[in-house]
């Protein structure tokens, strides 16, 4: 059984900036481009040491797919990449930012379709 590598102590960095920026975004743009910042931001960090290309499309905001996020097609086919990626908390710390993106996302939508059926009256 190998070492499950721990990176909550990005999460804890990096929460707060995130809610922040997603709270006050003016739409699902803004909040897809928060989301793919924030993740950069975290494999930039656990990938410093490491040879591993990260452009600044590590990973999109997929409201509607699994999990809401996918995860740059050649980052996943990089062995370094998937070691860490298979054997450490880092989908489950995607995951939680994706959901509060997500949440925001559906808001976002809910208050768009209240805005429009104000309009058609």
């Amino acid at each position: 059984m190998e070492k499950q590598l721990s990176f909550s102590h990005l999460e804890k960095e990096l929460v707060k900036e995130f809610r922040n920026n997603v709270n006050n975004s003016e739409g699902p743009i803004d909040i897809a481009n928060y989301f793919s910042f924030v993740v950069c931001k975290i494999f930039k960090k656990v990938f410093a040491e490491s040879d591993i290309k990260l452009e600044n499309n590590c990973a999109i905001f997929t409201p509607n797919e699994e999990n809401y996020f996918k995860v740059n097609e050649e980052l996943l086919q990089n062995e370094k990449f998937n070691e860490v990626w298979n054997n450490s908390d880092l989908p489950d710390l995607l995951k939680k930012f994706a959901e509060t993106a997500y949440h925001k996302y559906l808001h976002h939508n809910k208050h768009l379709e209240k805005t429009n059926k104000k309009i058609r009256r």
